[in-house]
């Protein structure tokens, strides 16, 4: 489904139950939604994403894929089996994924367990991981 609102493209993929994001649009010019699917990567996601990213319930093994993609101001990602918050903030910063800030729910539990930009994360991981406290 597409969503044309003044020139913003909102591209929406949600509940779909889609498995592959192969043959999405390359650029979005606002947020793209493939929430609530069946996708276990995030591989042939758009280069070029103008708002928000909403990839949320999925069962997500990695977010790598999403190194290629420019322009995202807010993630939305759960939990999964594979994934949980340290795994997503340990992607982020590995695979140098540019954000400006990240929400992470709890499947079980439906509550937001991260809302936080990406100096945040990255400060908090490096306090946690290596006792660092200023960068």
């Amino acid at each position: 489904m597409v969503m044309n609102d003044l020139n913003n493209i909102h591209i929406d993929y949600s509940g779909q139950r889609l498995t592959s994001l192969e043959g999405v649009p390359e650029e979005v010019s606002n947020s793209f939604y493939c929430d609530i699917n069946e996708l276990t990567t995030l591989e042939y996601a758009p280069r070029k994403i103008g708002n928000i990213f909403d990839c949320h319930d999925n069962p997500l093994k990695t977010i790598k894929h999403l190194k290629d993609t420019k322009g995202i101001t807010t993630l939305f990602l759960s939990e999964s089996k594979h994934m949980k918050v340290n795994d997503y903030i340990r992607e982020i910063i590995k695979y140098k994924i540019k954000l400006e800030s990240i929400v992470i729910y709890s499947v079980n539990t439906e509550s937001m367990l991260v809302d936080k930009n990406y100096k945040e994360i990255i400060k908090d991981y490096l306090n946690e991981k290596y006792n660092i406290k200023d960068f």
